[in-house]
């Protein structure tokens, strides 16, 4: 008897035969770890951008408002995207 390969598999890596709700979870997962992100590196960015106001180096804080208003555009596609998601995981799980 052949040994058994056990197989791992990624959260981007999608099983054919997999329910739409355990599909909706693994997918709802990935987007919360993708916001915890973009929360962690807005945070830090933030505090850069007052310590340079505090230093009143202004090409810093300008340079620093930019990338925040990226980070929140980046958040807000996440959240259209999740919002999609799972409208079209709602059809799909009514059908009988």
């Amino acid at each position: 008897m052949a040994k058994r390969v056990e197989r791992r598999r990624t959260r981007a890596q999608r099983d054919t035969n997999d329910d739409g709700l355990a599909a909706l979870r693994r997918d709802n997962a990935l987007r919360l770890e993708q916001m915890r992100g973009l929360k962690t590196e807005f945070d830090r960015v933030h505090r850069e951008g007052l310590d340079a106001l505090r230093e009143k180096q202004f090409d810093r804080v300008s340079a620093a408002i930019l990338h925040e208003r990226r980070l929140i555009e980046k958040q807000g596609a996440l959240i259209q995207e999740a919002r999609v998601s799972l409208n079209r995981h709602k059809d799909t799980l009514r059908k009988p």
